[in-house]
């Protein structure tokens, strides 16, 4: 509930604490300054200190009935303490069994925010006190997830030893290998893979990692997925091949990378430059006038909502 500013004590302690000021916020307290109070961004003191510095432990004391409280972005004092990595103050607020899970505007949990981060400390405290590794935000990513398409490598590797789920799926059932496929994060993919993520997994539209990265023009992405024997021939819910997506950008590294692997593999490119597969076109009606050689008749972009 929001608490009106009403003296200018209870102003001076929330910018004594977002500027840091320790001995101020110790003098205002001893006032009887109200610790309740909130500014115009709902922020009461407490979270507005753990943002800029390290919290004195009697103004933790004395606030510890606000420890959950959120300002309007939906922040509690622990989602705020997590991305500058305030480890005492974590420490503090695990000690007071402040909620561990709770979630900001974007449903993110303290872990999945701490994980876009370089640094893997707070993630590790998190861990050790049984944070939920496997919640996802708003847009169903978990943390392994967003730490893949940041290319957080170090809390990717943290998140696998602790038996994250390598395999999950987001609401269009993109695994971590598919998501980093997508945004070019190379290293993520090769940890993935030498942590045997599944390379050919599909999504709900039926593309795989080559097929996403054949898609966004990733041809680093492509190379890294053919040297793990990644299947050549997985053909999309619209009947389109790696190699028919890459050809439709006019990409001639993805093309090349594609054809380099076919002939290494032995591979036969009928099934990959002919029509569409069969079984596809018919779940859409028996559609006709269907281009050859990977040429679709629309962009993949108009023909799948991301």
């Amino acid at each position: 509930m929001e608490l009106p500013i009403e003296n200018a004590n209870e102003i001076a302690l929330i910018e004594a604490a977002a500027a840091g000021n320790v001995p101020r916020v110790r003098t205002l307290i001893e006032a009887q300054a109200n610790v309740e109070v909130r500014d115009t961004n709902g922020n009461t003191p407490l979270i507005a200190a753990v943002y800029t510095t390290e919290v004195d432990e009697g103004f933790l004391e004395k606030a510890k009935a606000y420890y959950d409280e959120k300002n309007y972005n939906r922040l509690s004092t622990f989602l705020k303490a997590t991305r500058p990595g305030r480890r005492a103050c974590i420490q503090m607020l695990l000690d007071a069994k402040a909620d561990i899970n709770a979630k900001d505007q974007n449903g993110n949990t303290a872990l999945i925010r701490s994980v876009l981060g370089p640094s893997t400390a707070c993630a590790r405290m998190l861990l050790d006190a049984k944070a939920d590794i496997e919640a996802n935000n708003d847009n169903t990513h978990t943390a392994l997830m967003r730490a893949a398409m940041l290319e957080r490598t170090e809390n990717m590797q943290m998140l696998l030893d602790a038996r994250a789920n390598i395999e999950a799926k987001d609401s269009q059932g993109q695994t971590a290998l598919i998501l980093a496929s997508v945004t070019g994060c190379l290293q993520s993919m090769q940890l993935l893979i030498d942590a045997k993520a599944d390379i050919n997994a599909v999504d709900r539209h039926g593309y795989t990692a080559l097929s996403r990265a054949a898609r966004y023009q990733r041809a680093a992405c492509l190379q890294v997925l053919v040297d793990a024997k990644a299947d050549l021939t997985t053909v999309t819910n619209d009947g389109y091949t790696a190699l028919m997506l890459a050809s439709c950008t006019r990409q001639t590294d993805c093309v090349n990378v594609l054809l380099s692997a076919f002939l290494a593999h032995e591979t036969s490119l009928s099934p990959c430059l002919g029509e569409r597969n069969d079984a596809a076109s018919k779940s859409q009606g028996e559609r006709t006038n269907v281009k050859r050689r990977g040429s679709p008749q629309e962009s993949p972009s108009k023909r799948e909502k991301r």
